[in-house]
């Protein structure tokens, strides 16, 4: 079984595990600006955590989805 750790979602204390990815595709939204240019954004994710109980048991919501907790940054570029 994976180690049980603590996590922090704005300020308040989770228990969870790191769950472990491959990212499959990036792509990058582009926003043209009417004033003229445009913006490209990409978000990438860093870490994503999955809620357990004290024991470690994976917790779901009551539509049966897993309770995920998604860490990411996002780049933005500016275009002329």
């Amino acid at each position: 079984m994976p180690e049980v750790e603590k996590f922090d979602v704005n300020g308040q204390e989770w228990i969870g595990i790191e769950v472990a990815f491959d990212t499959v595709k990036e792509d990058w939204n582009e926003y043209r600006l009417r004033g003229g240019g445009s913006v490209r954004l990409r978000t990438e994710v860093t870490k994503i955590m999955w809620a357990t109980d004290e024991a470690g048991n994976k917790q779901y919501n009551s539509a049966g989805e897993p309770n995920l907790v998604v860490y990411s940054t996002r780049q933005i570029r500016p275009r002329r």
